[in-house]
């Protein structure tokens, strides 16, 4: 099912023109854990629609990566929040970075952060999908292209 975005999403879009601006970038924290997997997808679809060619996608927050979380207490998040609303939860980085790559979102880099938190960055474009991806020696919370 392809996602819709919001009627006041589509309406902001079409009232501001924001296809005729040259965005470079879109910078989403903390949103993937606390919303649907639908808003997930509609997120990577609406950038992939409004970025600008090259322009950067930028996602920070908690991750599980290699089907492990990225810390324990991350675990006990993730049950915490699905508790709370079943269709929240941490999401499976792998999971992600195939949805964007489906929307021509390349994975650029993923940097630790504190409090077990990802930072992940994406470019609109490139040449070689997610083949390349592969954990960064020594560092299960790194990766590189």
């Amino acid at each position: 099912m392809q996602p819709h975005w919001p009627t006041v999403v589509q309406k902001a879009c079409s009232d501001y023109q924001l296809s005729t601006f040259d965005i470079t970038a879109i910078i989403n924290i903390n949103m993937l854990h606390i919303s649907p997997w639908q808003a997930t997808l509609g997120l990577i679809s609406g950038a992939a629609q409004l970025l600008s060619p090259q322009g950067i996608l930028y996602l920070y927050g908690p991750f599980i990566q290699l089907g492990q979380p990225t810390a324990p207490s991350n675990l006990a998040f993730d049950q915490f929040l699905r508790s709370r609303e079943p269709a929240w939860g941490i999401r499976n980085l792998e999971e992600v970075v195939m949805v964007a790559a489906e929307n021509g979102l390349i994975l650029q880099k993923t940097i630790a952060m504190p409090a077990n938190n990802l930072s992940v960055i994406w470019r609109l474009g490139g040449d070689d999908g997610c083949a390349g991806l592969r954990p960064t020696e020594g560092h299960r919370q790194t990766f590189s292209t």
